[in-house]
């Protein structure tokens, strides 16, 4: 079968590089965070090297929160006035606004995704373990982020939370079993945004994030919080949750609404807004 090539009007890149675009097409970008720039600790290669030589060619860049456009602002010598900020946003249809807590078999806690590095998980391995002294049959549900490592085990064991440790490695429906747990908890040092509390909230779960600039940005005061280092101060936000109905309706419903403005329609209008204004500089 032949390929037929369509001349673009905008090239998108999914990720940093200089290369693919030999059309001369204009360039809009999309950066996630500066976490590689603010942890490279975590990391093995920076790439701000080449993600700066991405930058400088872009028409337009979008950065996914303020808090991104600032620390990129912060960081490097990009134009400003080329920076769009367009929030992550969620289909309308996914939404499903939970008015009760989920009942029903053991209650547990979920976290989802990545537990390495910057995701600083292990403040909630040890909150859980403080949790589980008073509620013996509450389990810590982990959705994704690959098999339990070896100094997770450890951990577990160390803190006598393994046999209240469950582990999805491949979820057909992570939105399901979010939809049945009794909070979902977000621990990261720095996020570019924070999807995890935006899948927890549009299905009307409360989550539990930690005190950070963006989360404070995104959520506001809507969202029980606490400093990333202190697990005594988790424990006692999700004990809140668990023990007082008024107060978890209260934050699913808090957390809901600004889930319902972050709609994946408003984004893709922003983002068509973008590409127009990139397309616009485009030289025949």
């Amino acid at each position: 079968m032949t390929r037929r090539m369509v001349k673009s009007d905008v090239f998108h890149r999914t990720y940093y590089s200089t290369t693919g675009n030999h059309a001369s097409i204009p360039e809009v970008i999309t950066v996630h965070d500066m976490i590689h720039e603010d942890f490279p600790e975590y990391f093995q290669k920076p790439i701000l090297k080449k993600k700066l030589d991405s930058l400088r060619l872009a028409a337009q860049i979008i950065c996914i929160s303020e808090y991104t456009r600032g620390r990129l602002l912060d960081l490097t010598d990009i134009d400003s006035s080329k920076i769009a900020v367009i929030p992550h946003g969620i289909e309308h249809e996914n939404l499903s606004s939970v008015t009760e807590r989920p009942t029903g078999g053991r209650p547990y806690i979920a976290y989802v995704g990545t537990r390495s590095g910057y995701k600083n998980f292990e403040v909630l391995a040890l909150a859980f373990s403080e949790l589980i002294q008073i509620y013996r049959d509450l389990n810590l549900m982990l959705v994704g982020g690959g098999p339990i490592s070896v100094a997770e085990s450890d951990l577990f064991d160390s803190l006598q939370i393994t046999p209240n440790i469950l582990k999805i490695d491949h979820a057909v429906d992570t939105s399901d079993l979010i939809s049945k747990a009794q909070c979902v908890v977000s621990t990261s040092f720095a996020e570019g945004f924070g999807l995890v509390p935006l899948e927890s909230l549009a299905q009307g779960i409360p989550c539990v994030v930690s005190d950070i600039d963006v989360n404070r940005e995104i959520w506001g005061d809507s969202l029980p919080t606490f400093p990333a280092n202190d697990h005594i101060k988790l424990a006692k936000c999700i004990q809140q949750l668990l023990e007082s109905d008024d107060y978890w309706t209260s934050v699913s419903k808090k957390g809901f609404a600004i889930a319902q403005s972050l709609s994946a329609q408003r984004m893709a209008e922003s983002t068509l807004d973008v590409y127009k204004r990139a397309a616009a500089n485009k030289t025949n």
